[in-house]
């Protein structure tokens, strides 16, 4: 990235043309005694309009390395205050929010989409959403509160020794045993 140095930017350089533009400024400057004229091209020129033709042409040379400083540090500034915009247009879109509703239309004109209401499905939509899901539910084996608690039968549990081996099953409701080797 280039440096700003006096707004101008600092990795471009003079062409040549501005280079000449410069000596021949200096020189009408240094050279020509306030008050005479010279001869340009057929035209008669005073020392001050060939000084201000001069000035005018560098500037016209210089202009477009002062704008892309300028751009630059523009463009840097928005860059570096992206976030803080985001952050107050997440904030103004939920104030507008809270204050019309989610899904007022005059979202609109503040550039935020009012909720959509869900489409009605039709039948024939709701009879393969169903036959889907009692698939996924099939596939995965999960059942819902009602059939959980439809399941009663007796369940046991193993209790491993020290050892590493089960050493007693325990019934519900019963003493545990102890298994023979």
């Amino acid at each position: 990235m280039s440096q700003l140095i006096g707004g101008i930017d600092s990795r471009a350089k003079p062409d040549k043309l501005e280079l000449r533009l410069d000596k021949a400024l200096d020189g009408v400057r240094t050279v020509l005694m306030a008050g005479s004229s010279l001869d340009v091209n057929g035209q008669t020129f005073a020392q001050a309009d060939l000084d201000a033709f001069l000035v005018k042409a560098l500037s016209l040379h210089a202009a477009p390395r002062t704008l892309r400083g300028e751009l630059e540090a523009a463009q840097k500034a928005r860059d570096a205050a992206v976030g803080a915009e985001k952050l107050f247009l997440a904030g103004l879109k939920a104030a507008v929010i809270n204050k019309l509703g989610p899904d007022d239309p005059r979202l609109i004109q503040f550039g935020f989409k009012p909720r959509q209401k869900p489409k009605k499905l039709t039948s024939a939509e709701n009879v393969a959403r169903q036959a889907k899901a009692e698939s996924t539910r099939k596939a995965r084996g999960t059942l819902g509160s009602r059939q959980r608690a439809a399941i009663h039968g007796q369940s046991s549990a193993v209790v491993v020794g020290s050892d590493g081996k089960p050493s007693a099953v325990l019934q519900p409701g019963t003493a545990p045993v102890t298994p023979k080797s």
